[in-house]
């Protein structure tokens, strides 16, 4: 029974992706490098495009998330393995995290949004398959 579950809401998943994503891009970020123009710039592991479910913030998850979220923000919802290289260790012997992170950004529509929220941290979270994560963003500027 638990199987047939999660087989059909990885299905329902992929339904509402295909039928209502919309088109961003995810910079995964790896460091901050120096660049001798610019000062401080940051680097990052891939900046895939790929479709996600952008849907703005609930008052329930606003409430539940202890000031953390804020009315604007919007979650955007993807599969976990439109992330490249999850593996762990990148050819360069580097290692690779691999869950978003704070300092990662997404491009969506024109405009920039941000994973780092007030406190500092990223807000997200797996669906119950494992298969999906849910990325909390404010939008920058």
């Amino acid at each position: 029974m638990v199987e047939n579950m999660s087989a059909r809401v990885k299905a329902v998943n992929t339904h509402m992706l295909n039928r209502l994503g919309s088109s961003i891009q995810y910079k995964r970020w790896k460091e901050n490098v120096y660049n001798a123009d610019t000062g401080s710039t940051p680097a990052y592991w891939e900046s895939p495009t790929f479709d996600a479910l952008v849907l703005s913030v609930k008052v329930s998850e606003i409430n539940s998330s202890g000031g953390r979220l804020k009315s604007g923000d919007c979650a955007f919802s993807f599969r976990v393995d439109e992330f490249t290289t999850i593996s762990g260790t990148n050819n360069q012997g580097e290692t690779d995290h691999t869950e978003p992170t704070p300092s990662d950004v997404i491009i969506y529509d024109g405009d920039t949004w941000k994973t780092e929220l007030d406190d500092g941290s990223a807000v997200w979270k797996r669906d119950v398959t494992k298969t999906m994560y849910q990325v909390f963003a404010r939008r920058s500027g």
